[in-house]
């Protein structure tokens, strides 16, 4: 597929400056559907939004439901320009959910039903008749319950519930300036209950509730605890752990 897509004008996907590495497509070194800005650059799939200084306030939350890209064409993917860096802004920003269904049935599984980001040098992914490669490259695949601030965009990303029956899922996001406490919402309540619902690569099966007899009677086991640590992550973000948050005005 790689050499038929080279005659639509894609080049290699690339991870971490290293040209092939991206998983995530045919560009690369996977066997799936091309990513979410191959689509874009090919005309195949359209964003649900497109996100700027104009459209985009500073330091509020926006919730977004979306959906995987097997289910394009329209409105799969989230397109970024952050314009708001002035002088800084080298690069657009794209997310995407990508599900093993359809034409994606043969996608890595460490991509399956997690939020794949890749950036793209703006210049060339701002105008189509601009020659060479712009470098899509991968950055991460976020679980559903990650929340990652990525200072090099003034952006702060949470990647809430994943919906296996309808493969959506819900993407929050806010810019600022300086720091995450610029960020407000009127009720904004972000817990693990509702965000950590696993991607199909990391479920794992509930163990039974069972109760427990004691003297004073039937008593039952407290819950068990679904709060988990997210590894480190780099290109610019920062993966922290949480269990609640709730921001005001």
């Amino acid at each position: 597929m790689q050499e038929i897509l080279h005659n639509f004008g894609l080049f290699h996907g690339w991870k971490d400056g290293v040209e092939y590495n991206d998983y995530s497509t045919a560009m690369g070194r996977g066997n799936s559907c091309p990513s979410a800005p191959e689509l874009w650059r090919l005309g195949w799939a359209t964003p649900l939004v497109q996100l700027n200084s104009t459209s985009f306030p500073m330091a509020t939350y926006k919730n977004f439901t979306l959906p995987a890209t097997y289910l394009g064409p329209g409105g799969v993917m989230i397109k970024i320009q952050p314009d708001w860096l002035g002088e800084l802004y080298t690069k657009n920003m794209y997310l995407a959910l990508r599900v093993k269904m359809a034409g994606d049935r043969d996608l890595n599984e460490e991509l399956n039903g997690k939020l794949s980001i890749h950036e793209i040098n703006k210049s060339m992914d701002n105008r189509f008749l601009v020659d060479g490669d712009p470098k899509i490259s991968f950055i991460a695949a976020l679980d559903p319950g990650s929340s990652v601030p990525y200072f090099n965009y003034k952006l702060h990303l949470l990647v809430g519930a994943f919906d296996s029956k309808n493969s959506t899922i819900i993407v929050t996001l806010c810019r600022f300036v300086t720091g995450l406490n610029e960020c407000t919402a009127n009720t904004l309540k972000i817990t693990v209950a509702t965000l950590a619902s696993p991607s199909p690569s990391a479920a794992k099966s509930s163990p039974s509730t069972t109760s427990t007899s004691t003297k004073s009677g039937t008593q039952d086991p407290s819950p068990p605890n679904h709060s988990r640590q997210q590894p480190g992550l780099g290109q610019g973000g920062l993966r922290i752990k949480f269990t609640e948050y709730i921001f005001r005005q």
